[in-house]
């Protein structure tokens, strides 16, 4: 599913986040070539696997606006 919105929409994964609150999210992330933030929403606190953490989805985004700007 990653790949076909890739595809579809021209979208640079190396330029782009994964956020999501599973290990396997910023595992995803790291596959693809895109920086993961983990979000402190679910049960997972950390990551060794994250490139970033966010205590919510608006610190996420402020993560992203910061490193990408």
């Amino acid at each position: 599913m990653l790949f076909q919105a890739r595809n579809k929409h021209r979208i640079s994964l190396k330029k782009s986040y994964v956020v999501g609150d599973k290990d396997s999210d910023m595992l995803l992330a790291k596959a693809v070539g895109a920086k993961g933030i983990l979000v402190q929403t679910g049960k997972l606190m950390e990551s060794p696997n994250a490139d970033f953490i966010a205590k919510n989805l608006t610190e996420a985004v402020n993560v992203i606006l910061k490193d990408s700007g």
